[in-house]
């Protein structure tokens, strides 16, 4: 579990604060396959999971970069890719600041 999905979880966060993570969520949600992947390369390079269970496709791709976009097949058999440019960490640090900006820090 991703720190916002803690947040969001367990902490009781303000309505406001549900929103903003729903918005990163659905921009930025795929990270965590791509984290996954790039961090349990052996894993993936052998084509199984975490549980050592066969991944669901043909194609292993063990991290490539397309122009401006990294991607990484996941432990679902599909390929996740992210944009790696200025607008995409705007966006990023934009919502994050939203979520922080909806506390009151008195």
């Amino acid at each position: 579990m991703g720190l916002l999905e803690a947040l969001k979880k367990y902490l009781n966060p303000p309505n406001s604060v549900v929103i903003f993570i729903s918005e990163y969520e659905a921009i930025f949600g795929h990270l965590k396959y791509i984290r996954d992947s790039v961090a349990h390369i052996e894993d993936r390079g052998r084509g199984v999971d975490k549980h050592q269970k066969r991944i669901p496709t043909n194609f292993l791709i063990l991290g490539a970069f397309i122009e401006r976009r990294f991607g990484f097949t996941a432990s679902d058999g599909k390929f996740y890719e992210i944009e790696l440019s200025e607008s995409t960490l705007f966006s990023a640090q934009r919502i994050l600041q939203k979520i922080i900006s909806a506390y009151s820090w008195e």
